[in-house]
């Protein structure tokens, strides 16, 4: 049996990655640890949702070749995502749900949209909910966005974290109309 790039990095990150995680989670039981997973999560995130409208605005080929790993890398911020809240809860006592700083009420909210996108990101998923499957997994603009007012507020960068969602937002933007003039031709030819 061929081991090909596509077979192992899926075999990394939906068992191996886990696996890792729950290793050092339990050996390091640093809160500093718990938080980079947090910031692992937004990079990853920033990945995942970036590199299509680049690769639609720029036509660069590595963007396409990536953009076809979203799935992966999609699962792989649910792993970081996870383990960071966890950690965080068990670290913090944030299971006492006492009063939250507003941040975490954020992060929180960003989490419960994370468990609904990593819950759904197999083949199962895919095949038992069709079309709406797509519709479903937009929810990841609430989720960046509540992730990013979190970590603002956490961090207290707001115009960092505000400039990023304004790129993000500009880019998708671009993308649209980009499309939208691809697609208008075929459209004026067949009416």
């Amino acid at each position: 049996m061929k081991i090909t790039f596509r077979k192992f990095t899926h075999l990394a990150i939906y068992y191996l990655t886990p696996i890792g995680l729950v290793y050092f989670s339990f050996t390091t039981r640093d809160p500093l640890f718990f938080a980079r997973l947090g910031t692992y999560t937004l990079y990853v995130l920033l990945v995942v949702l970036f590199c299509k409208p680049l690769a639609i605005l720029t036509d660069a080929k590595w963007l396409w070749k990536l953009k076809a790993y979203r799935r992966e890398l999609g699962l792989l911020s649910f792993w970081l995502f996870f383990f960071h809240a966890g950690g965080n809860i068990y670290s913090y006592q944030l299971y006492t749900f006492t009063t939250w700083p507003v941040f975490v009420y954020w992060g929180a909210a960003a989490g419960v949209g994370m468990l609904i996108l990593g819950a759904t990101s197999n083949n199962y998923a895919v095949r038992l909910l069709r079309r709406n499957w797509k519709k479903l997994h937009r929810i990841v603009y609430f989720v960046f966005f509540a992730a990013l007012v979190h970590i603002a507020l956490g961090k207290q960068e707001y115009v960092l974290y505000g400039s990023i969602f304004a790129v993000y937002f500009s880019l998708k933007l671009l993308e649209w109309r980009k499309t939208k003039k691809m697609t208008a031709p075929r459209a004026s030819k067949s009416g």
